[in-house]
């Protein structure tokens, strides 16, 4: 008869379909069988929750976590796969349970890890927790953060609305982590948010100017949409003239994509 990595197998066939209703068919099934999940399925299913464009559906496959057996956080992969898909989907009640029983746990964190964490507890408005695990990732275990561990760590403090200790991060960090895309990023839609529109500009030259330095051309250095954001918002401040037609100018020397209608009046 099938075995748990038969079925494991079977699993995955039905989440490359997107297929929900399978994935759950098959879990009855091993349970009717009485085989224990592993990290495979757990982590297959968190990817299955992941990807599924219906948020029913979603929580459906993220109820696994409801059971005692898919705590399984000695395994980074199943822990990141857990955290990824409960932040994409803000899912804060797992999101709690992960990160509560983290410290408990065997899991020695990689960089990737603990931008996860940091992602999660903003979502939880953990900001101290954020700060908690920034330090332990630095100054504990002397790690220098990604692009993404840091895009991260500036998004929890944007939403704590914690703008100067945002920027002073970033400015802190930018010359030792080896790409800030993420960063520039992340920072620059924060502050369109929260109506820096001119910091935003700053920052959006400071990036052009090393893409031009490093790289000479990135389209993709800064993201689209934190692009788009900030010409719209130009435009809704009557600031075209003054600051955007000489932005998209530097913006398109350094390679990157601004749209003629972002300057449209």
């Amino acid at each position: 008869s099938p075995d748990a990595a038969s079925f494991s197998c079977l699993l995955s066939g039905a989440a490359k379909q997107l297929d929900c209703e399978e994935a759950l068919r098959i879990i009855a099934e091993m349970d009717r069988r009485k085989l224990r999940l592993d990290s495979c399925v757990v982590t297959t299913m968190m990817r299955l929750a992941r990807h599924l464009p219906n948020a029913r559906d979603a929580y459906r496959a993220l109820s696994i976590l409801d059971r005692p057996d898919a705590f399984m956080f000695d395994d980074e992969i199943v822990l990141n796969t857990v955290l990824d898909a409960c932040v994409y989907h803000r899912d804060c009640k797992h999101l709690s349970r992960a990160v509560d029983a983290y410290s408990s746990r065997k899991v020695r964190a990689s960089v990737r890890t603990y931008g996860l964490l940091i992602q999660a507890c903003a979502t939880l408005q953990r900001t101290h927790s954020c700060w908690t695990f920034w330090k332990e990732m630095v100054d504990r275990r002397g790690i220098i953060p990604s692009d993404l561990a840091l895009a991260c760590m500036i998004d929890a403090l944007l939403e704590a609305q914690k703008i100067e200790d945002a920027l002073a991060l970033f400015h802190a960090w930018k010359a030792k982590v080896s790409s800030t895309s993420y960063s520039y990023s992340a920072l620059i839609s924060g502050l369109l948010l929260h109506g820096y529109i001119r910091k935003a500009v700053e920052l959006t030259e400071e990036a052009c100017a090393r893409v031009k330095s490093s790289h000479g051309h990135n389209r993709n250095f800064l993201a689209p949409n934190a692009l788009m954001q900030l010409f719209l918002a130009l435009q809704n401040a009557g600031l075209l003239h003054e600051l955007g037609y000489s932005l998209a100018a530097k913006c398109r020397k350094a390679g990157m994509i601004v749209e003629d209608k972002w300057l449209a009046q």
